[in-house]
């Protein structure tokens, strides 16, 4: 991850990720089964070590991780991460409010709002891309509203509560922004 400014929008501040915000809290919501319940990472047993490993190993990469704070108090609610393929000009973003109070208020919008915007204009992309279960409601909401249409489905593609579920992919081209 190359050094950069924060990002400032109307609700957050998309701050780089360092060291300073690995902790319990981030270890918490990854263990929080409501929170990860359409992600991966239910999958998987999270530390401090482990999460601190993750926000490693975006340095020196073309890839993105901010976390996510409110623009009032500082106070950390999330993370949004931009994984970027430089050869073909195309980042696919994943996003996690953590703190379940700040859910439905638009944060996670705002945040892929704000990075589909920076990678567009800082980092001069052609595509941003978003994949994740169709049961997950939100985040299918959260893709429209920033102006992202489907873009492929992987049928059948994950077990979600012993039930298959397919994956959905959005996208958002850098000429289609002013028509959101």
């Amino acid at each position: 991850m190359t050094a950069g400014d924060a990002i400032n929008t109307r609700q957050i501040v998309l701050r780089p990720m360092d060291q300073s915000f690995v902790s319990t809290t981030w270890v918490g919501w990854l263990r929080d089964p409501e929170v990860v319940a359409f992600s991966r990472q239910r999958h998987r047993e999270h530390t401090l070590e482990s999460c601190a490993a993750y926000a490693a190993s975006y340095e020196g990469t073309p890839s993105y991780l901010w976390a996510i704070t409110l623009a009032g108090d500082g106070r950390h609610v999330g993370n949004i991460a931009a994984d970027v393929d430089e050869h073909d000009g195309v980042a696919n973003v994943a996003v996690m409010i953590g703190e379940r109070e700040c859910w439905g208020r638009g944060l996670a919008s705002e945040a892929v709002r704000a990075v589909c915007d920076w990678l567009f204009d800082r980092r001069g992309l052609r595509k941003v891309e978003i994949g994740t279960m169709e049961a997950n409601r939100a985040m299918v909401r959260v893709a429209r509203k920033v102006g992202m249409v489907e873009d492929g489905r992987r049928r059948e593609q994950v077990v979600r509560r012993g039930q298959p579920v397919d994956l959905v992919y959005f996208a958002l081209f850098r000429g289609e922004r002013g028509l959101r």
